[in-house]
């Protein structure tokens, strides 16, 4: 989550220095970054729903997850935050690279 923090930080620093190009690559780089802490934490769901479903585990709320999902650790938020502030630089930086194409 930290590497995507910074990436969406340094794709506003080459975006306000006209660097767009850059500031875009930087930009899908931290999605790519925050994204994968999504894909562990959706494999992780699967594998505790199915050892859930074959009697392994508990019932679900008793679970560490469900606690998690009642009190949200703080790096969850950044995390989600971090997802929205990346796409929105994505989004950005094509608009601004789309709309510098059409002016020539």
């Amino acid at each position: 989550v930290a590497c995507a923090t910074v990436g969406v930080q340094y794709c506003a620093l080459l975006s306000r220095c006209g660097r767009h190009r850059d500031a875009l690559r930087e930009a899908f780089g931290a999605l790519r970054e925050v994204e994968s802490v999504w894909d562990v934490l959706v494999v992780a769901d699967v594998e505790r729903r199915s050892m859930q479903e074959s009697g392994s585990l508990p019932r679900a709320a008793d679970l560490p997850c469900a606690a998690v999902l009642r009190a949200p650790p703080p790096w969850l938020q950044r995390a989600v935050t971090s997802q929205v502030q990346a796409r929105h630089c994505v989004a950005v930086e094509v608009e601004f690279l789309a709309n510098s194409r059409d002016e020539r």
